[in-house]
């Protein structure tokens, strides 16, 4: 049955997407429309029919694998954002410091329960916010918590919500749509992955969905991705962008690949160049001073079409995830779209697809280690700068630069500059995930969201937080400079008994346990190191500095087993 209704249904929506495309009476594309998304809604309900229909029988079977449950919620948040910013809603995620780096779970079953039950709540949700918590419980389970400021419903609906086809009430499905088959898909995937999901909600105040699963840390380290590595023939790229250290990082990775790179750090020098000079394609920022990328592609367009001249590829480059900047990219002029931070085999597929290139793409495995509450992802920082000291020297640039961009920020909210605020997030925002700043990427990203929608409270709340994580960030390049120099010398110890040195090691362990940073901590460890364990104490701190906290927590295994071993090495 499956078969012999997605045939004809998949036949229905292949071709009215192509006479969408041909029609020309605005009636006619309406009706088109109208077929074209009912065929599409006939298909998602087989589809929740059909798992149904399996989980029922016993037949539905989950795949597991490592996965990560921050990566995965971002998929889900990115996935409903457009829809959630259309309805003037808040949507916000609080995750836990507290989740492991990587779980083995059906991780694409989990991210079909949250965004069904998200994605609910934005339905039901007219004004107000949508919020999503997630939380590690003690018993080795993981608590979603799914919040809303809508409808509503009564005690006998909440009892009636996981039942299948059931909506809160008939008139329902007239004003919102949809079968009422989320909820019971939601229910039948958490205990197939032995959970329990329950509902609460109060008429006209909101509603609350949790659900709690047993979630496994993996053993493993690291989380394995498969992605497409293509490789293109050498090509002359000119990359124009107003951030000359995203020029840079671009110019390194294209060059580490053999390719010929220029760059302008704005439209008008990019007109010049590309008038004056023969490149096979352009990556060019959307969001530019002096001429901003939109403006240089119709420029350049028509400059091409009146001297009868072959067009330059131009791909546009942004830290935006929006459908209409990739429309008004297209319509000016752009042929592909990039998003940032930079992918490299993103851009280079993009180049691939509007230079007609054949390219040969091969299968390769990316170890990439993940962590919610890294402050700098030195893991991926390093792939992209080729070593820990270029990527430090990057954020020491970085830092001396934007020191005092929430001074500047705070200035113009005062101000309820919108637009400006907007524009400084969103560079900030593209800049630091090149520099794998992972919560500051975060943090102006949510500034730039908030700016949009000028969201007061939200947008102040961030331009502190970006202010707090700054200093951080500060205090980590000057200790890890102030470390270093001091490791260099092993004179003027501070003696201790072995129990002091015990304590202090313990100490050191606790932190490294929770990815924390204890300055004055370290410093009491480099000065009380004994010189029999002198090298395996400066590794412990290299490790600590670099941010490579399983490596770290290796070392003060060892140190606390060598010390009740041996004693602390300074008692005579």
């Amino acid at each position: 049955m499956s078969h012999e209704i997605r045939t004809p249904m998949n036949a229905i929506i292949g071709f009215s997407d192509i006479m969408l495309d041909e029609a020309k009476n605005i009636n006619d594309a309406k009706h088109l429309k109208s077929i074209n998304n009912s065929a599409k809604s006939l298909l998602h309900l087989l589809n929740d029919i059909l798992d149904s229909a399996k989980m029922d029988k016993g037949k539905f079977d989950l795949e597991y694998r490592d996965f990560s449950l921050v990566e995965e919620i971002d998929t889900v948040v990115s996935t409903l954002w457009l829809e959630v910013r259309k309805k003037g809603l808040d949507l916000s995620v609080d995750i836990s410091p507290d989740l492991a780096p990587i779980y083995y779970g059906a991780s694409d079953r989990i991210r079909q329960v949250i965004t069904n039950l998200i994605g609910n709540s934005v339905k039901f949700t007219a004004e107000g916010k949508v919020s999503l918590f997630v939380t590690p419980l003690s018993n080795s389970h993981i608590q979603f918590s799914i919040e809303d400021t809508g409808i509503g419903m009564t005690q006998e609906q909440v009892d009636k919500i996981f039942e299948a086809f059931v909506q809160a009430d008939t008139s329902m499905s007239r004003v919102y749509g949809g079968t009422g088959l989320g909820t019971t898909i939601s229910k039948q995937l958490v205990e197939l992955m032995g959970g329990t999901i329950s509902a609460s909600s109060i008429k006209g105040k909101g509603s609350t969905f949790i659900f709690e699963i047993p979630l496994e840390v993996s053993k493993s380290k690291v989380l394995i991705k498969k992605s497409n590595k293509v490789e293109l023939p050498s090509l002359n790229v000119l990359v124009v962008d107003d951030i000359p250290q995203n020029v840079e990082l671009l110019t390194r990775l294209l060059e580490r690949d053999g390719h010929i790179v220029c760059s302008a750090l704005d439209g008008k020098k990019a007109l010049h160049l590309m008038e004056t000079e023969t490149f096979d394609g352009v990556l060019m920022d959307i969001q530019m001073p002096i001429m901003d990328g939109l403006t240089t592609a119709k420029i350049r367009r028509e400059f091409e079409s009146a001297n009868n001249l072959k067009a330059i590829p131009i791909i546009a480059l942004t830290a935006s995830v929006l459908e209409e900047d990739r429309k008004a990219a297209k319509n000016a002029g752009m042929d592909g779209f990039a998003s940032k931070p930079v992918d490299i085999d993103e851009v280079y597929i993009e180049l691939a697809k509007v230079l007609g290139v054949t390219v040969s793409i091969t299968e390769t495995a990316e170890v990439s280690s993940q962590s919610p509450s890294k402050l700098v992802d030195c893991d991926k920082g390093t792939k992209l700068w080729g070593s820990k000291e270029r990527l430090f020297e990057e954020l020491d640039l970085f830092m001396s630069t934007y020191a005092n961009v929430t001074k500047e920020l705070k200035e113009l909210f005062s101000n309820k500059e919108w637009k400006s605020i907007s524009q400084v997030s969103h560079t900030l925002k593209g800049l630091t995930g090149n520099l794998a700043l992972t919560t500051l990427h975060r943090t102006f990203s949510a500034i730039e969201q908030a700016s949009n929608r000028k969201d007061e409270l939200l947008c102040n709340a961030h331009i502190e937080k970006s202010g707090t994580i700054l200093l951080n960030l500060e205090a980590l390049i000057l200790e890890r400079k102030k470390t270093e120099t001091e490791g260099k010398t092993q004179d003027n110890k501070a003696l201790l008994t072995t129990e002091e040195w015990l304590t202090l090691l313990e100490a050191l362990d606790h932190m490294i346990e929770y990815q924390g940073f204890d300055e004055k901590l370290i410093a009491k460890f480099n000065q009380s190191t004994p010189q029999v364990v002198s090298e395996l104490s400066q590794k412990l701190i290299h490790a600590v500095n670099d941010f490579e906290y399983d490596n770290a927590k290796v070392i003060v295994t060892q140190l606390i087993t060598l010390a009740k071993q041996n004693g602390y090495g300074n008692e005579s």
